[in-house]
């Protein structure tokens, strides 16, 4: 029956169904539900294949991590503080070591 829609194939509904699934993933345990409602044998195989994402939106995740840690924050005493700002600068190296490592990986 045709109703004036293009045709797409079902896997590309499948691949947006992964892309749409992993983008609004907001835990490890979504992540594998998406890996797991697709029958990826394993979450390595939706990994490499699905969850490509850029250096801003990597940088807007762990930012993200970063917000959600000082908001529980609020009103804790200073020892709780510090660990946050511990906590910020070990995200920040972890993006710049993830920046350099994925750089060296492209001039091979």
């Amino acid at each position: 029956m045709k109703v004036g829609l293009p045709y797409h194939s079902l896997h590309k509904f499948r691949h947006g169904h992964i892309h749409y699934g992993l983008k609004n993933s907001k835990a490890f345990g979504d992540f594998k539900a998406v890996s797991l409602n697709v029958m990826h044998s394993s979450m390595e195989i939706t990994d490499q294949f699905y969850s490509i994402q850029n250096d801003s939106e990597i940088k807007n995740r762990i930012d993200g991590i970063s917000k959600s840690l000082s908001n529980s924050q609020n009103g804790r005493d200073s020892i709780q503080s510090k660990l946050l700002e511990l906590a910020r600068l070990i995200n920040t190296e972890l993006f710049r070591l993830y920046l350099f490592h994925n750089h060296r990986r492209e001039e091979r």
